[in-house]
């Protein structure tokens, strides 16, 4: 997990990669529509992988910013009443807290990504 400001001036940078190797697929794309097709693919295959990386790299890496940081700080001030309890077919567990007298249903995965924040940003991550 990333904290948002550490991803910030990359995530531009990133951006633009995607778009220019999206360019250069349609570029060659066009360029090599009649002749060269061995060529075509291997730079094709090179082009996808930047491709792939960018979009891995924008899309897929979790961060989290200072709201949620906060939340973790709250969160870890309160006590667990039932860790993972059952919500139903369709719906997510969830972690019942006591937070200064009043119970809260959080879903398990949103506890643990505040949590994880709050504990990453204490460490120096």
């Amino acid at each position: 997990m990333i904290y948002a400001g550490v991803l910030k001036p990359f995530v531009g940078a990133i951006s633009v990669g995607f778009l220019i190797s999206l360019i250069i697929v349609i570029w060659l794309m066009w360029r090599y529509r009649k002749w060269g097709k061995d060529r075509f693919l291997t730079e094709s295959l090179v082009i996808l992988v930047v491709f792939i990386a960018s979009l891995i790299t924008v899309f897929l890496l979790p961060t989290y910013n200072d709201e949620d940081v906060k939340y973790g700080e709250k969160l870890s001030s309160c006590r667990m009443i039932e860790e993972n309890a059952f919500n139903g077919s369709f719906n997510e567990n969830v972690n019942k807290i006591n937070c200064d007298g009043v119970i809260t249903n959080i879903p398990v995965s949103t506890y643990q990504k505040m949590i994880y924040a709050y504990q990453e940003k204490n460490k120096g991550g």
